[in-house]
């Protein structure tokens, strides 16, 4: 019964995540700020893993946890924030729209 919970709240939140990301407001609230502080703007990182026994979205927790200060490093040592949050940007909205 847990494991159906996890396996509908997860399909829950990739179902919220297209739904946030094209709302007007959406770079203005807290829940996609969350999502676009990592390249990982989505679950479907945790697809490339086998399946965690407490579900996609704490293995996701997990993921961001760890790539949140590597991708602080890389642009520290060898882009810049801004750039940094350019492409979080981009990859948040799907559409690469600059040439970076």
């Amino acid at each position: 019964l847990l494991a159906s919970l996890q396996d509908r709240r997860d399909a829950l939140i990739e179902q919220f995540l297209p739904i946030l990301y094209s709302a007007s407001q959406r770079t203005k609230s807290e829940q996609c700020r969350f999502f676009g502080a990592t390249m990982f703007p989505n679950l479907n990182v945790c697809r490339y893993f086998p399946r965690p026994q407490g579900g996609r979205w704490e293995q996701y927790l997990a993921i961001r946890e760890a790539v949140l200060p590597i991708e602080s490093f890389f642009a520290r040592q060898y882009l810049s924030m801004p750039l940094l949050n350019v492409f979080h940007e981009e990859v948040q909205s799907g559409q690469y729209r600059t040439s970076q």
